[in-house]
């Protein structure tokens, strides 16, 4: 004899990606320059490569020098920057009329010989840049579960968003002794160990695994992109070649920031040396190997 029941279950048949229609996003790239140079380097010609391959909406140009030199030469060095920078954009397919502004600022309003920390410096390097404003649109997809609510009488069909989190993989059952996680989203601006504005998601995702697993002990290992031999890269900013331990450094300073004994953490780069591409041949490979990894010491 079976009996009739009012509501037999409810469970989740599968999920999928729809598109959510455009979103407006704003990013801003910074480019550093040596001495009186206005000259593009590879990884800043690698990073305008990838701007250019967006959907752009509007990009402006603004560059500035330091206090070296005259009033009259840092105009015109400043303004030699920004062409530079537009040409090269144009030249990877970014129409002209969507670089909307293209100024050479001169020198840069807080740059003096007061205001310089490096004594290996005899400018500022971050007052030696190029600020390249741009927006883009970017397709926004979302995971929707269908959920069957099923009863004696009727089936229903629910559609929810699933939030998925970066870090899936820092959960309990992977944070195995001895083993790296790769974190792919924690992105930095090129030449520097400057946070990209997209990694601010990854970067609180990451100090909330390190809350959330009090006894979690872990080595922040850097890499770097972009070289062939075994070394590390040029960290512009702190004018060393230190670059891959520089970025590892950010983020342990990140973490330290956000209340982290640093009694749990470590940090080292290893340059060039373990490329996840050998060989890269394209922005993505190239991303991949500009990253962070987490190595797990004790949980």
């Amino acid at each position: 004899m079976f009996m009739r029941m009012s509501k037999l279950f409810v469970f989740i048949l599968f999920l999928f990606s729809v598109s959510a229609g455009f979103s407006q996003l704003t990013d801003t790239l910074k480019i550093y320059y040596s001495i009186d140079s206005a000259g593009l380097e590879g990884e800043w010609k690698n990073e305008i490569r990838n701007i250019a391959k967006k959907d752009i909406v509007n990009i402006k140009i603004y560059s500035y020098t330091d206090f070296l030199g005259t009033v009259s030469h840092n105009k015109y060095l400043s303004q030699r920057r920004a062409n530079q920078v537009r040409t090269y954009l144009i030249s990877q397919g970014v129409k002209p009329e969507l670089i909307t502004e293209c100024k050479g600022m001169g020198i840069h309003p807080f740059s003096s010989n007061e205001n310089r920390r490096n004594p290996d410096d005899r400018g500022i390097l971050q007052h030696r840049v190029t600020k390249l404003e741009y927006e883009y649109k970017e397709i926004q997809t979302e995971k929707m579960a269908v959920i069957i609510e099923t009863t004696s009488d009727s089936v229903t069909v629910v559609e929810q968003p699933e939030v998925i989190p970066i870090f899936a993989n820092l959960s309990d059952e992977n944070l195995v002794v001895g083993e790296n996680i790769v974190l792919d989203n924690i992105l930095f601006q090129g030449g520097t160990p400057l946070f990209k504005p997209e990694s601010e998601m990854a970067l609180k995702q990451l100090l909330l695994a390190m809350q959330q697993h009090p006894d979690l002990k872990i080595e922040i290992q850097g890499h770097i992109c972009c070289q062939d031999d075994d070394l590390d890269g040029y960290d512009r900013i702190n004018q060393n070649y230190e670059l891959s331990s520089n970025r590892a450094k950010a983020v342990y300073d990140y973490l330290i920031e956000g209340g982290i004994d640093a009694k749990r953490m470590s940090y080292i780069g290893f340059g060039s040396k373990f490329k996840r591409f050998p060989e890269e041949r394209s922005a993505r490979e190239e991303d991949l190997n500009r990253r962070v990894e987490i190595y797990i010491v004790d949980k």
